[in-house]
């Protein structure tokens, strides 16, 4: 997946896009894919189009997004949800996962930054370990929030 200096991105991507990123990044390493820009600039305007990224460019339907991404694999039938969330080490899952779906194979960390925008967010294994941060070209000063997103494949 790109980092956010990439040329060719979307500038909105550029300045927005950490969130965005980290869900194309998950498709990626379920599917040994490697988008070209076009597609991850296409996936973007997508969802715009359809409403899943709302008029303040924020993440709404995240399940989408991800599902859009998997339209340009070889794996479109693959399904990878949100199941919850978790803050300051609390764990809350969506009422659709009990009792099945808890067990996430991704986290989508957010961390507060002193940028404009004030957060960031980077994708992390189950151990909490980073393993792609799209603004990883250059260092920026950051604190933990206690706040991550959990993903799993749903099978």
């Amino acid at each position: 997946m790109y980092l956010q200096n990439e040329d060719g991105l979307l500038p909105i991507i550029k300045e927005l896009g950490c969130y965005f990123l980290s869900l194309g990044r998950i498709i990626e390493l379920e599917t040994d894919k490697d988008f070209a820009i076009d597609e991850v600039n296409e996936v973007w305007r997508n969802s715009i189009a359809h409403k899943y990224i709302d008029d303040d460019k924020r993440i709404i339907n995240p399940d989408k997004i991800l599902k859009n991404f998997t339209l340009f694999t070889k794996q479109p039938h693959l399904t990878i949800a949100q199941i919850g969330e978790e803050k300051n080490g609390k764990i809350v899952y969506w009422n659709w996962t009990k009792p099945f779906y808890q067990n996430a194979n991704y986290l989508i960390e957010m961390v507060n930054t002193n940028g404009k925008q004030g957060t960031h967010f980077r994708l992390c294994n189950i151990d909490k370990k980073v393993i792609f941060d799209s603004y990883s070209f250059e260092d920026y000063s950051f604190k933990p929030s206690g706040r991550y997103l959990h993903y799993m494949i749903i099978k």
